[in-house]
């Protein structure tokens, strides 16, 4: 099935360019920042927060991951090919257990697509895909009930993938299933950096160089294994801030400034969407499409 879907797309990819459709012509894909993303303006926010909410305690409840796409249309390409190119580069599921689902809907084109990550493909296969596009969400679409439709779809497609045997997801519950721990560990070299960097020269000036290095090499090495639960991490983590504030403020000849990395103001550069990425999953082109 998988190598099937990627013939399809390149043979379609092919068939564009024969037809003089440059990729400027496709629609992009939108970047990951929620589990539910609306590009038509369908939903309300209060709607749209109530399907991410649910997706993300289904996620940490059960470690699969369900992701939602509104888009006005694929065209000129099919859904069925737009939703393989969501699907590469959203990449929703864990890796190695590919436990992903793709909603998508192409609102102005009256088409619908579940698309199916390899390791969920024995519990919704096509058929039982099929089924709930045209039995489920469908019907809601048609009277103009787009939120309950997802609804309804995404409470069928929860309720098949709860009865299966899949692994449990990560004990931290952060959503994050991809990259482990090790994801973590390069956010937190980031967040220790900024602490030693602020926090490095007031404790240096009361315990000293050597109890300031110390005592926020621990802080941040504690912050490590509290985040990821690895205490190889937090090791890592405790030697690497101890080392920077130590040399840093040896290197300090004028005492530690206040103005920190250049007198801004603002440490920007953060993501209000909560981090949501997806988890590495592989989709072999299972799902079903429909109309409404």
């Amino acid at each position: 099935m998988r190598l099937a879907a990627r013939l399809l797309l390149a043979l379609w990819l092919s068939a564009t360019g024969a037809l003089g459709l440059a990729a400027d012509d496709l629609v992009a894909v939108p970047p990951l920042k929620a589990r539910v993303t609306d590009l038509t303006g369908t939903l309300t926010r209060e709607q749209a927060a109530g399907l991410e909410q649910n997706l993300a305690q289904f996620e940490m409840s059960r470690g699969s991951q369900i992701a939602i796409l509104l888009v006005p249309t694929t065209k000129p390409e099919a859904i069925e090919a737009y939703a393989i190119r969501v699907a590469e580069a959203w990449k929703i599921g864990r890796k190695g257990i590919d436990d992903g689902i793709i909603v998508l809907v192409a609102k102005n084109d009256r088409k619908l697509r579940i698309e199916v990550g390899r390791g969920l493909e024995g519990a919704i296969p096509d058929a039982i895909a099929k089924r709930i596009v045209a039995e489920v969400i469908g019907p809601r679409f048609k009277e103009g009930d787009f939120h309950g439709g997802l609804q309804a779809g995404v409470a069928k497609i929860e309720s098949i993938i709860g009865g299966e045997q899949l692994p449990p997801p990560k004990p931290s519950g952060s959503g994050r299933q991809a990259g482990g721990g090790w994801e973590d560990f390069a956010e937190l070299a980031v967040v220790g950096i900024i602490l030693a960097t602020v926090f490095g020269g007031f404790l240096s000036r009361i315990l000293g160089r050597l109890g300031g290095s110390t005592t926020a090499a621990g802080a941040v090495g504690g912050l490590a294994w509290l985040a990821t639960g690895s205490s190889i991490i937090a090791l890592i983590a405790v030697v690497l801030v101890f080392v920077f504030v130590l040399v840093l403020a040896s290197s300090s000849t004028g005492g530690w400034s206040s103005g920190g990395w250049g007198g801004g103001g603002s440490w920007g550069g953060g993501s209000s969407d909560g981090g949501f990425s997806g988890g590495g999953g592989d989709f072999g082109g299972g799902g079903a499409s429909g109309d409404w």
